[in-house]
């Protein structure tokens, strides 16, 4: 019986030290205020689906929303279509999407894009970009940056075509 105490307490303290490692634990950024967001500037280069680096900072003139996802995530699967829509309605209105894919092997993102029609640039998602943002424990995460690269919309979960275009309408005229 304390040999299965002991065994059960080991794997306890190594399960929490894997979930710990798995966050980043020395490397963990602080909790971004709503202040730091939108004074930070997010900037990152990203290889998308097919190899090529997309850098942030070529879209500086541009209202970006960055949409992170996975394929295995039924929320996520959800607004892409309506995202889709958005770009399409805001196509001429200096704005942007980019899809940040996490967590997802190549194959299903490449069906995903070609079954919902993706056109917007997706890219790979990595800690070292994603850690701008802060601590990332939902997806879809929507962020909406502006012209400087700042964030000005942070939104946590599924989100549909109203939604988003009411929150763009703040700060693009159609």
């Amino acid at each position: 019986m304390a040999k299965k105490l002991v065994i059960l307490l080991a794997l306890i303290i190594v399960g929490g030290y894997l979930l710990i490692g798995w966050q980043g634990s020395s490397s963990k950024p602080a909790k971004l205020t709503e202040k730091d967001k939108s004074a930070k500037v997010i900037d990152f280069t990203l290889m998308d689906v097919t190899g090529k680096p997309v850098k942030l900072k070529d879209y500086r003139d541009k209202f970006v929303l960055l949409n992170i996802w996975a394929t295995w995530c039924g929320p996520c699967r959800y607004e892409i279509p309506d995202l889709i829509r958005l770009r399409k309605r805001y196509k001429d209105k200096d704005f942007e999407i980019i899809g940040i894919v996490v967590s997802s092997p190549e194959k299903n993102v490449i069906k995903m894009i070609d079954e919902f029609g993706i056109d917007y640039p997706v890219v790979w998602g990595t800690r070292e970009a994603l850690q701008q943002f802060g601590p990332i424990n939902a997806i879809p995460r929507t962020f909406l940056l502006n012209k400087e690269g700042q964030i000005v919309e942070d939104i946590v979960g599924s989100r549909d075509f109203k939604f988003f275009n009411a929150m763009l309408q703040k700060y693009i005229s159609l």
